[in-house]
């Protein structure tokens, strides 16, 4: 997902190299019988 994310939006590959802690990545989906 990451480097799904960063081809789309190569600032996040950026800010990546420039920080030490762990981005997280969050997957939203919706729930089941969401109208």
């Amino acid at each position: 997902m990451w480097e799904r994310m960063a081809s789309i939006y190569p600032q996040y590959q950026r800010f990546a190299t420039r920080t030490s802690r762990e981005i997280p990545v969050v997957i939203i989906e919706p729930a089941t019988g969401a109208p």
